[in-house]
């Protein structure tokens, strides 16, 4: 196998792992919150995206209709909690909705399933 063909499977493992961890959050927040949310708002999470950012897409998903006003606001208050939030710039750290036995179950469950998928292709 090539530098190239490694570099390839490793990016590809490394968008299964983010997806995963879109999905764990996404389910972990939705049953928190018992509503549906944008998976787009969900990234912001993953990639450590600041309050302020987070809100401004927010915003834009009620202004967008796909979500409610007061689900917004109660997204908006509710992750400010979660996240233990002081500051519009504080940043989002997903490590507060994955812990550790999360990531073992990822590690186990997705990573090294997606990993001989990706050596079979």
């Amino acid at each position: 196998m090539n530098m190239l063909d490694e570099e390839v499977q490793k990016y590809k493992l490394q968008a299964v792992v983010k997806k995963k961890q879109l999905q764990l959050i996404k389910h972990k927040l939705e049953e928190h919150f018992n509503f549906k949310i944008e998976s787009y708002l969900i990234e912001d999470i993953l990639d450590g995206e600041n309050y302020q950012h987070f809100c401004s897409l927010v915003n834009l998903a009620v202004v967008n209709e796909r979500l409610r006003v007061d689900d917004g606001e109660t997204l908006k208050n509710g992750i400010k909690e979660l996240f233990e939030i002081k500051g519009d710039y504080d940043k989002l750290d997903k490590t507060i909705l994955i812990d550790s036995s999360d990531d073992d179950r990822l590690y186990n469950d997705y990573y090294i399933r997606a990993f001989i998928d990706i050596n079979k292709s």
